[in-house]
């Protein structure tokens, strides 16, 4: 692996989210062109709007066998047994859309968020750099469900109001029997 300062990520970039309908992922429209820019047709994924941090944790058990054969206790095998993904997020932008996920609801009209409504409701996420350096990965993560964590501060007179978030990664063989059945990350070409 070759040494490079311009693969050092910089900058911020846009989140998208889209609900499940059963059993059904979200329609991806054309929302990422062949150049490598975007489309205005998300399909069912909503920009979540400012989005300052992202990040995402790699879960992974190992089942350690250790033998004394010698009078000594050595490792002779280990085995993954279990393995996930957890994205975190904050969004800056309090709406109907972010603030249904919070409240594990649904969106009624345009003005309402009915409260617990959805709480097993399921998404995609597409996480879609535009850093001012380093190589611009796009993330998908195939299913996964949102829980709101910490507080909502409806008044908040020091600071902006956000929401926060974590995504637990489901496994989606049913919709990709190949590859991975998580979600990949792409460098489009330039």
């Amino acid at each position: 692996m070759a040494y490079s300062v311009t693969e050092y990520p910089l900058g911020g970039g846009i989140v998208y989210i889209g609900p499940w309908d059963g059993t059904t992922p979200p329609d991806d429209g054309d929302w990422l062109a062949s150049a490598g820019g975007f489309d205005a047709d998300y399909g069912d994924y909503v920009d979540l709007g400012a989005v300052p941090a992202i990040s995402v944790a790699m879960i992974a058990e190992i089942l350690e066998h250790w033998q004394i054969r010698n009078g000594v206790q050595g490792k002779d095998a280990q085995d993954v047994t279990q393995v996930g993904e957890t994205w975190k997020f904050t969004c800056d932008q309090v709406n109907q859309d972010t603030l249904s996920m919070f409240f594990l609801g649904t969106k009624s009209g345009s003005n309402i968020v009915l409260h617990l409504t959805a709480p097993t409701q399921e998404f995609g996420l597409k996480v879609v750099p535009d850093y001012t350096r380093g190589q611009k990965w796009i993330h998908e993560a195939w299913r996964g469900q949102l829980k709101p964590t910490g507080d909502f501060n409806i008044f908040t007179a020091k600071e902006y109001g956000k929401v926060d978030f974590e995504f637990s990664l489901l496994d989606d063989t049913t919709n990709h029997p190949t590859g991975s059945p998580w979600g990949l990350s792409t460098l489009p070409s330039s």
